[in-house]
């Protein structure tokens, strides 16, 4: 019985954009095809397939976007938003037009020692040009979730408060709290809120209280609550008998 082909690296790129990957198969047509599948739409003329031996190593491993830049191939920080290529210590290239003075002296120190080797990540991952935006981006990530859940709570307190007997909703199967919080201007912003609760008499489905910091048809700076338009007289009878509440919706 004879022994499968070993696994081989191909470079596959869509000819009119130029992006692409590397794909491992024991045969180049496969390769291109699966390439294509991915790049181009399934159009298998509309890509170009090489070998890529460097790669070849790598296959079940995950391949580090440090070896690919190492080869040409260039990314986007997900930390910083640069242009992750060979030339990233070359400060030269940053013009008064791009950044300030000053800005350039920061990226010229914290990009002078930096080689192909500080990059994290491998392919089809999250990039970062080095370890220092990676752990920026943690760390914003993190405040995020934390003031996302921050808001969530305050909101399911208020529906509480105002609706005791409320049942909260957090099915992963059904409807789960949410909210979106991002930076803007340098200062963290809560954009949206929803919370979803069941209540007597209802019929096709859960209430909500939200807040929709872009929502031009609403008062921005107020939370409102809603629900079906089939449960709606449920909910006005329901909103009436517990009136007695604080925060009336």
């Amino acid at each position: 019985m004879s022994e499968a082909k070993p696994m081989k690296a191909y470079a596959v790129l869509e000819e009119y954009e130029n992006t692409g990957g590397i794909f491992y198969a024991r045969h180049a047509v496969v390769a291109r095809r699966n390439g294509a599948n991915e790049h181009a739409d399934g159009e298998f003329s509309a890509v170009t397939c090489r070998r890529a031996h460097w790669a070849d190593d790598y296959y079940g491993k995950g391949l580090p976007i440090s070896v690919m830049v190492q080869h040409g191939w260039h990314f986007e920080c997900a930390g910083c938003g640069r242009r992750i290529d060979e030339d990233m210590a070359d400060w030269r290239g940053q013009t008064r037009d791009e950044h300030s003075f000053r800005q350039i002296l920061s990226i010229a120190r914290r990009y002078r020692k930096w080689e192909p080797s500080h990059i994290v990540g491998t392919q089809h991952g999250i990039a970062f040009c080095t370890s220092q935006c990676h752990d920026e981006h943690e760390a914003h990530e993190a405040e995020r979730k934390r003031r996302q859940a921050h808001a969530i709570e305050v909101f399911r307190r208020r529906v509480l408060k105002r609706f005791p007997d409320a049942k909260l909703v957090d099915d992963p199967s059904r409807l789960r709290p949410h909210a979106f919080a991002t930076m803007n201007k340098g200062r963290w912003c809560v954009e949206q809120v929803s919370v979803e609760f069941e209540f007597p008499g209802m019929k096709h489905g859960p209430a909500q209280y939200r807040w929709d910091r872009r929502d031009i048809w609403r008062d921005r700076r107020k939370p409102y609550f809603t629900c079906c338009a089939g449960d709606k007289e449920a909910f006005e009878e329901y909103a009436v008998a517990t009136a007695d509440n604080p925060l009336k919706g």
